[in-house]
């Protein structure tokens, strides 16, 4: 079930994000790119795909990752995996994302043998809008739980499954993504992200 970070209790939230407040950055990170129609950046930096529709809709569909993190929460080590999405709607109905129809798929690591691949995982978290009105653009961002035992860095590559639909028409897509360094990596999930953490220069984004 997709969890919305505004129906969680605000204690709950802090608790979830100070490790980072305190630590400033995070160690265990791992960066991803997309590996097609890489065309575009996502709110922090990120490179992102950029999906334009085919008519009859009309708009475009961005979708990045500011990567993923591995953390301990209430003394139980988790992993974390950001997917972001922006909808530019340039039509006369509703352009819609079908968050019941969004997963990830994340590749075996091939130096692990134990790590081997998960398929079909659905958001543990949801921010954001998911529909843009006519003329309007939207954001909305997810977080998917990989589990205790799969730390970021064991993550080459992964692959988001989506649909959008603008009235009776729908689209389907999945992107691949790999992972990759950017040139100053900075742990930072948009302006409306809860945070996950920032630079010890004060700097948020990527450089």
């Amino acid at each position: 079930m997709i969890r919305s970070v505004a129906s969680l209790r605000p204690a709950a939230v802090m608790t979830l994000w100070l490790p980072f407040f305190l630590l400033g950055s995070c160690t265990f990170n791992q960066y991803f790119a997309p590996r097609e129609n890489r065309n575009g950046e996502g709110p922090s930096g990120a490179p992102a795909a950029v999906y334009p529709l085919a008519i009859p809709m009309q708009g475009e569909v961005r979708l990045w990752s500011d990567g993923a993190i591995h953390e301990v929460v209430d003394g139980k080590p988790v992993t974390y995996l950001h997917i972001g999405f922006e909808l530019e709607n340039t039509g006369v109905e509703p352009l819609l994302l079908i968050a019941a129809k969004l997963s990830l798929e994340v590749a075996a690591d091939p130096m692990l043998p134990s790590m081997l691949p998960r398929f079909d995982l659905v958001p543990a978290i949801s921010v954001g809008e998911q529909e843009a009105k006519p003329g309007r653009t939207a954001r909305c961002q997810f977080q998917f739980d990989l589990g205790a035992d799969r730390l970021p860095r064991t993550v080459p590559s992964c692959t988001v499954r989506f649909t959008a639909q603008q009235g009776e028409h729908v689209v389907s897509q999945v992107t691949p993504f790999r992972a990759f360094e950017p040139p100053r990596p900075v742990v930072f999930f948009g302006d409306s992200w809860p945070c996950w953490g920032a630079s010890s220069g004060g700097v948020s984004g990527w450089r």
